[in-house]
């Protein structure tokens, strides 16, 4: 049976368990639930579509439900769900969610707020999470199991923060911090790993050691972020739950599951620019049974054709938002597919992520189009995103090899051929272009920044029979860029070749 101090008011329609004890001056909305053996002290404050789970315990001035402090909030039934055997201290706050995300604020059970805690709209926190005094999340913040926050840390909105990872007091965390990390100072730098943590929890000292190598491997090995992560794959599935239920798989710097390790390697994301070959490529990933969203890029992307597919619009430089929306829509893999001029670094709008690389992006500007696309894939890679090349999520895109057309090249053709492609692969560290226009011996035209079109028509008056055009992804172009860059022969190509 509740205990109900007769100051405390009880909106109708409210749920309360058994064994709850309600303290004076409480006041319970309409539409909250509170779990058996929950215990609110005095002048606990709890409204909105609130469930609170059996025995936790609410110190006074908490408030939790209230409406999110958010603009784009219209006032709809979203929700706080807050676990049991939690500890809520004195004045904690925690809003509802919003209509524009999952539409629920979580609290997992155990979980310890102390002081004036904030939990932003949207926000999931795990099970047996600590927080010191005034510890505040931003918005649509997730928080792995275990982790740990010392007093006045503040995390920034859409950050995620993994498992038994610790915090330092009076960090702002303005990033992803990995499972198990330790960061510390204004911008949270990492400094190692949150080895009293594991200690904690029962990690013995060769799981503390290969997590040890794995952080090493991560941080201070060779090669991209990318390919260090996949280094690290091993230590991973080698880890111990420490007699905890089995956990989800982290991966990398965030704290929610790896979407390329589901059955169907979750929403691709495609960057698209303009022609078909975005759309083909879409209708090619959906045959398969795989989600796209498309990601278009203004004044470029046919806005029409996009009416039929998930999809949102980004300007250049927009970094930010592509990183927001590709996460809320559980993208990992990501495709660049179709046309588009390079554009002049002053025509870039960058939001605030874009701001903070801008030293780096200025420096990718600086150099041929394979510099510019592996600087832009880096960055895409160390945010978490995995680059795949169109042809390997859709082959069929690609032309077979073999003669297309009626005329088969003869020997002489042959020979044109392979001197263009001896031609493209010793100007390939000079990153100049991705074809030449060979004839009768004789090299009539390289590309260059003008692009295969203006190449072609540059030489229109030099037509002649057998001429051969030789494209190539060339032997020096890197790995990453490959994966960005795809050579297009087309329509307006086959013309002027005629």
């Amino acid at each position: 049976m509740a205990t109900i101090d007769p100051t405390a008011r009880i909106g109708p329609g409210a749920v309360i368990g058994e064994n709850v004890s309600i303290g004076p001056y409480c006041v319970i909305g309409p539409h909250v639930r509170i779990g058996d053996g929950c215990k609110l002290l005095a002048h606990v404050h709890v409204t909105g579509h609130t469930t609170i789970g059996p025995r936790t315990v609410l110190y006074p001035f908490a408030s939790l439900g209230t409406p999110p402090q958010s603009v784009k909030y219209r006032g709809g039934p979203t929700r706080l769900v807050i676990g049991a055997d939690c500890d809520i201290r004195e004045g904690v706050t925690m809003n509802i969610g919003t209509e524009d995300d999952r539409g629920v604020t979580e609290v997992g059970d155990r979980c310890w707020l102390m002081v004036g805690s904030h939990v932003g709209h949207d926000c999931k926190v795990g099970n047996d999470v600590i927080f010191a005094n005034n510890v505040v999340l931003g918005g649509h913040v997730t928080i792995g199991n275990f982790a740990v926050f010392g007093g006045q840390a503040a995390v920034r909105q859409f950050v995620r923060v993994g498992e038994g990872a610790m915090v330092v007091g009076l960090s702002g965390v303005r990033a992803d911090v990995i499972p198990f990390g330790l960061v510390q100072g204004p911008l949270a730098d990492l400094i190692g790993l949150n080895v009293v943590g594991m200690r904690r929890r029962g990690s013995s000292k060769a799981e503390i050691h290969r997590l040890r190598r794995a952080y090493e491997a991560m941080f201070f090995g060779s090669g991209t972020f990318r390919e260090r992560l996949d280094k690290v794959y091993p230590f991973r599935l080698t880890t111990a739950d420490h007699g905890h239920p089995p956990r989800r798989q982290w991966r990398g710097s965030m704290s929610e599951p790896a979407v390329g390790h589901t059955a169907d390697g979750g929403p691709l994301a495609i960057i698209c620019g303009g022609g078909s070959l975005p759309f083909a490529v879409a209708d090619a990933v959906r045959k398969r049974g795989r989600r796209v969203v498309l990601f278009a890029i203004r004044g470029w992307a046919d806005a029409k054709r996009l009416e039929a597919y998930p999809h949102h619009w980004a300007a250049l430089g927009q970094f930010g938002a592509f990183c927001r929306l590709a996460r809320r829509e559980g993208c990992r893999d990501v495709v660049f597919i179709g046309s588009i001029v390079r554009p002049a670094i002053w025509r870039i709008r960058p939001d605030f992520k874009t701001l903070r690389l801008l030293p780096r992006v200025l420096g990718i500007f600086r150099g041929g189009d394979d510099h510019l696309l592996k600087g832009v894939a880096s960055i895409f890679e160390e945010h978490g995103f995995r680059l795949l090349g169109a042809h390997a999520v859709a082959p069929e895109i690609l032309m077979p090899e073999g003669t297309l057309g009626r005329e088969r090249p003869s020997d002489r053709d042959h020979a044109d051929i392979a001197k263009g492609l001896a031609l493209l692969n010793a100007s390939s560290p000079f990153d100049v272009g991705q074809a030449v226009v060979v004839a009768d011996a004789r090299v009539l035209a390289i590309e260059a920044a003008e692009g295969t079109d203006c190449m072609l028509a540059r030489i229109a008056d030099l037509r002649q029979s057998g001429r051969i055009a030789v494209a190539s992804g060339r032997e020096r172009i890197s790995a990453t860029a490959d994966r960005a860059r795809l050579f297009v022969l087309g329509v307006r190509e086959q013309a002027a070749e005629r």
